[in-house]
């Protein structure tokens, strides 16, 4: 048979290897979940950082536009900033604004996403990092049971409660 010395000892050593591997575990994924918040803003800042460039393509091909109608209208002797030609520049840059604020709030709505990923990722690694402690923390509690038990002792009972018999006085109820 072995000593309960040595096996408590075994118990509790491997008990607690397996609590700072489940502690360790959570913290493990709390940076990896830590690193995908990371990367979500990176990503949604470069993917709005594009469609920012989208619109700074359609303000300049605004420009282009404009400067082309105003050219033809010069090369026809009209003045470009009446009747038809104006009529062309506003229709060119209403249709491209339109397009420029579409630009714009794609950005905005990407910027936005990226930090709802950041959050739902960093509140998850919050969590298994919880988790982590709490697996542990249990591994600890049976850890301990274990020892308790191959030590020799029996398993804990609920300590009796003494019932105490003292006689309640009664009020006294006499006339004088």
């Amino acid at each position: 048979m072995t000593d309960p010395v040595i096996a408590t000892a075994i118990a509790v050593g491997t008990g607690l290897i397996s609590a700072k591997s489940q502690y360790d575990t959570g913290k493990i994924q709390q940076r990896m979940y830590n690193q995908k918040a990371r990367q979500a803003l990176l990503r949604s800042d470069q993917e709005a950082l594009n469609e920012k460039r989208k619109g700074v393509q359609v303000l300049e091909k605004i420009a282009a536009t404009q400067a082309a109608i105003n050219a033809r209208a010069g090369a026809g002797a009209i003045d470009p900033y009446s009747g038809t030609p104006q009529g062309l520049r506003v229709f060119a840059t209403a249709e491209g604004m339109q397009d420029f604020q579409i630009t714009r709030d794609n950005a905005s709505l990407i910027e936005q996403i990226g930090i709802l990923q950041s959050i739902d990722n960093k509140q998850a690694g919050a969590m298994a990092a919880y988790q982590g402690r709490i697996a542990a923390l249990t591994t600890l509690g049976q850890t301990a049971f274990k020892a308790y038990q191959i030590g020799g002792g029996d398993a804990p009972t609920t300590p009796k409660l003494e019932t105490i018999t003292t006689p309640i006085p009664q009020p006294n109820t006499a006339v004088a």
